[in-house]
C-alpha cells in the first residue's frame, strides 16, 4: 500500500490566495506553455495542486470568478440553478477582440445553423471570417469528478497562456466551458470524501475513503442520470442547459467522463452509429481522434477508439449534440471513477487523481487545437450538416402529423418537448386531407386521411431535420447486434399520440407554434343549479378532478353512462354536485376547468333521461389518495417516482418513507404504496413485505 501525505483539509482553506500579478508555481501540464503571471494559478488560489484534493463547488466558483476578474479573455456566468440551489457555472473564453463582438459571433453561428434566406456570399463571409464555437462539458456524472479538476486547468491555460497554440485557440474560437454539469451529485462525492479522509490518503482500493455515501454522485438531486436526459428534458439541469446550447450552436461538444481500467477512450465512436447521423459527422470524429492521439503520443499514454461507446441512443451528451449539428463526442478517462486521490492497481502501479485530471485536460486542449487549426473547414461542414437537414423533405416522408384528439394533453406535452429542443412545429389552421406514408403503432396506414384543424405538423425538411428523424422514426436500423443503451424510443408511441408520416406536404395554411396553445375549457353554458359534469376524456380531466379535490370539492364518478338535458355522458364522468360543496363551487369549477382545458357542463336537475338519476349510489364519491413512496437506498428507482410527484404532477399528496421503516410502521393511513426496484422485497424482509 502506498500512502501520500497531505495538508489537513482545514488548513487548505486558511492558506492565502495567490497575489494578483504573480504566479506561485510553474504550470507544467501543457508542453511548451508560457503564461501571464497576473492570472492566479489554481494552486496559488486553492492552496493545493490540482489532483491533490477535491475542489468543492464554492471554491470552484470562487477560483473561476478570480480568473474572470483578472483576465479580459474570460467571463463567468450561470445558465441556471440546480434543485439544491447551486449555480450551473458557465465560462466563456476567447480573445479580447472576440469578446467585444460575442453577440455578432453568436448570430453568425445561428446563420449557419439555419441558412434559409441567407445569401451564399453572406454564408461564405461567416465561414471565412467568424470564430467557431466549441463547448466542453465536465462531470455530468458527479462521481466522475476528475473532469471538474480538468476544467480548472483548461480555464487557466486559456486565461493565462501566452504560447502560440493557446493564442491561436483564442483567436479562432469562442470556448464555452461547463465545468460541473451535475454540481449536486459532485457535491455529495466531495462531502463524502471529506468526511472519510484521514491525515493521509490511502491508495489501497479497499480503503473506506474510496467509497461514497448513498446515493453517490452519479445522479442529480432526483437521482436521474443526466447523461440519459438530453433528448427527454425531464430535469431542470438539462432544460436550462438546452436553452444556452441552442443560443450558441457549437461546432463541437465534448462530454468528459471516467471509466475503469488504465487507458483512455476518445472518438471515433464504436458501432452502431444511428443511421440518421450524416457522414460529415463521422469524418470529423476521425479528425478529432487523430488530434487527440498526437497529444497522447507525446506522453506515451495508452488510449483506444471505436470500442465500447457507440452513438446510437439520442439521449447522450455525444449523440444529442451530433444530431444538432455539432461533433458530439464522449471522452472516457481510465483509472476508475471511484472516490480517491490515488488508487493502487492489480499490477502494483498507482493511478492518481492528478493523472486523471491531466488526461482530460490534454484531450480538452487537443480538441480545441484541432478545431482552431481547421476552423474554416469545420464551419463549412457545419453549414453542410444543416443543408443536409433541409434536404430531408426530399425523401418519402414530408412531415409528421400529430392529432391532438379529444384529450390534447399528451399532444401538448409532446409538442413542448420538441419545441424546447429547437424543433419547428406548426399547427394547421383548418382541416386538410393528405396522403399517408405510414401510421404509428395501431393506427392504420390509409392511402389518404382527413386531418382536423389544429393538427400539429413537424416537417422533415427543417434545420433540426436530423433530430426529427432520430426522435420520430419508429424503426431505426441497427448496424450491429450490440449497443450501449435503449434500442427504441419513437416519440409518437412514447406519448401515445395518434400520429402519421405524410407522403406529401399538406395544402393548408400553417401557423408556427411559438407558445403552446391553451385548450378550450371552462363552464359550457350558464350556472349549474344542481351539479356540473366533466367527461373523463383523459389526463386533463383527471388532473382537474384531483385539483378540485385539493380545494375541498366533493367529486363523484359515474359508474355507467347517463343522458341528461339531451347530452350523453360516458361512464367515468366526474360529477360535482352543488349540494354539500363549498359556496364558491361555481368559481372553482370555472377556474380549474379553464386552467386544465376541459369542459364542465352545467346540470339543473337530478333526473336523467337515460341511466341512473344523479342521486343514485352508482355515483361513487372520490377521495384524495394518500400516497406513500418507498424511498431511500433500498427502494431502487424511487427517484423517478419522486420526480413524478414532486416536479411533473405536483397535484397529489404523497410522503416519501424510507423503505427500511416500512416493516415497522402503520401503513393503514395510506391508500397507495409506490415501490420501485427489483431488490425491494429482499431489502424489506418478510415482515416488511407482509406489512
Amino acid at each position: 500500500m502506498k500512502r501520500l501525505f497531505l495538508i489537513p483539509a482545514l488548513l487548505l482553506f486558511l492558506l492565502p490566495a495567490g497575489t494578483k500579478g504573480q504566479a506561485s508555481e510553474d504550470f507544467d501540464w501543457f508542453p511548451g506553455g508560457t503564461y501571464d503571471s497576473s492570472i492566479p494559478t489554481p494552486s496559488s488560489f486553492l492552496g493545493y495542486t490540482i489532483g491533490d484534493a477535491f475542489t468543492p463547488h464554492h471554491r470552484l466558483e470562487a477560483y473561476l470568478g478570480a480568473v474572470a476578474e483578472a483576465s479580459d479573455r474570460v467571463s463567468l456566468g450561470s445558465y441556471g440553478k440546480t434543485n439544491e440551489g447551486r449555480d450551473l457555472l458557465f465560462v466563456t473564453i476567447t480573445s479580447p477582440a472576440n469578446h467585444a463582438r460575442l453577440e455578432d459571433i453568436r448570430q453568425n453561428m445561428g446563420r449557419l445553423a439555419d441558412p434559409r434566406g441567407a445569401s451564399q456570399a453572406d454564408l461564405d463571409a461567416v465561414v471565412q471570417g467568424s470564430p467557431a464555437v466549441a463547448w466542453l462539458s465536465y462531470s455530468v456524472h458527479g462521481s466522475e469528478s476528475a473532469g471538474t479538476e480538468a476544467a480548472i486547468l483548461t480555464v487557466y491555460q486559456l486565461a493565462a497562456g501566452t504560447d502560440a497554440v493557446t493564442q491561436s485557440i483564442l483567436d479562432e474560437l469562442v470556448v464555452l466551458i461547463d465545468p460541473a454539469s451535475n454540481p449536486d451529485g459532485r457535491a455529495r462525492v466531495v462531502h463524502s470524501f471529506q468526511k472519510r479522509q484521514g491525515m493521509t490518503y490511502s491508495a489501497n482500493p479497499d480503503s473506506w475513503e474510496h467509497g461514497s455515501d448513498w446515493p453517490g454522485g452519479r445522479s442529480n438531486h432526483y437521482l436521474f442520470d443526466l447523461n440519459r436526459d438530453w433528448s427527454w428534458q425531464t430535469q431542470r439541469e438539462t432544460q436550462q442547459r438546452t436553452v444556452e446550447y441552442l443560443r450558441w450552436n457549437p461546432v463541437v461538444h465534448v462530454d468528459l467522463h471516467e471509466m475503469g481500467g488504465d487507458s483512455y477512450f476518445f472518438f471515433p465512436a464504436a458501432t452502431p452509429v444511428h443511421g440518421a447521423i450524416p457522414d460529415v459527422v463521422m469524418k470529423w470524429q476521425e479528425i478529432y481522434g487523430e488530434g487527440n492521439a498526437r497529444a497522447f503520443d507525446q506522453f506515451g499514454w495508452p488510449y483506444y477508439t471505436k470500442i465500447g461507446f457507440d452513438m446510437y441512443y439520442p439521449g447522450f451528451g455525444d449523440s444529442w449534440p451530433s444530431m444538432m449539428g455539432a461533433i458530439g463526442m464522449t471522452y472516457e478517462q481510465g483509472g476508475g471513477s471511484s472516490v480517491g486521490i490515488a488508487i493502487e492497481r492489480d499490477d502494483g502501479t498507482t493511478h492518481t487523481f492528478r493523472q486523471r485530471a491531466h488526461g482530460h485536460f490534454t484531450t480538452s486542449m487537443a480538441t480545441l487545437r484541432t478545431t482552431a487549426e481547421n476552423r474554416e473547414e469545420r464551419l463549412a461542414d457545419f453549414l453542410a450538416f444543416f443543408r443536409h437537414a433541409l434536404s430531408l423533405g426530399d425523401g418519402p416522408v414530408k412531415s409528421y402529423a400529430l392529432v391532438p384528439g379529444p384529450d390534447p394533453y399528451n399532444a401538448l406535452q409532446f409538442v413542448d418537448l420538441l419545441t424546447r429542443q429547437g424543433i419547428e412545429v406548426s399547427a394547421a389552421s383548418e382541416a386538410f386531407t393528405a396522403r399517408v406514408a405510414r401510421g404509428f403503432g395501431l393506427h392504420e396506414t390509409p392511402s389518404s386521411k382527413e386531418f382536423p384543424a389544429g393538427t400539429f405538423l413537424v416537417e422533415a425538411s427543417q434545420p433540426k431535420g436530423v433530430a426529427v428523424q432520430m426522435l420520430m422514426e419508429p424503426q431505426p436500423i441497427l448496424e450491429d447486434t450490440s449497443f450501449y443503451d435503449l434500442s427504441g424510443w419513437a416519440l409518437p408511441l412514447v406519448y401515445n399520440v395518434e400520429s402519421y408520416m405524410l407522403g406529401e406536404a399538406p395544402g393548408v395554411a400553417l401557423t408556427a407554434v411559438t407558445d403552446l396553445p391553451t385548450p378550450d375549457g371552462g363552464v359550457v353554458g350558464g350556472r349549474g343549479e344542481y351539479a356540473y359534469a366533466i367527461p373523463y376524456n383523459g389526463t386533463s380531466a383527471l388532473l382537474a378532478a384531483v385539483q378540485l379535490l385539493n380545494h375541498g370539492v366533493s367529486v363523484k364518478a359515474a359508474g355507467d353512462a347517463f343522458t341528461t338535458q339531451g347530452r350523453e355522458f360516458p361512464a367515468g364522468t366526474f360529477l360535482l354536485p352543488v349540494y354539500r360543496n363549498p359556496d364558491n363551487l361555481h368559481e372553482l369549477v370555472h377556474e380549474i376547468a379553464g386552467h386544465f382545458g376541459v369542459p364542465a357542463y352545467p346540470i339543473n336537475t337530478g333526473l336523467v333521461e337515460e341511466g341512473d338519476d344523479l342521486g343514485a349510489g352508482s355515483y361513487e364519491s372520490l377521495k384524495k389518495p394518500r400516497i406513500a413512496v418507498a424511498a431511500g437506498q433500498s427502494a431502487g428507482g424511487f427517484g423517478e417516482v419522486w420526480n413524478f410527484f414532486d416536479q411533473a404532477y405536483p397535484f397529489f399528496d404523497y410522503t416519501n418513507i424510507d423503505a427500511s421503516r416500512l416493516g415497522n410502521m402503520d401503513l393503514s393511513k395510506y391508500d397507495v404504496l409506490m415501490v420501485g426496484g427489483a431488490n425491494l422485497a429482499s431489502a424489506l424482509g418478510d415482515r416488511g413485505v407482509e406489512n
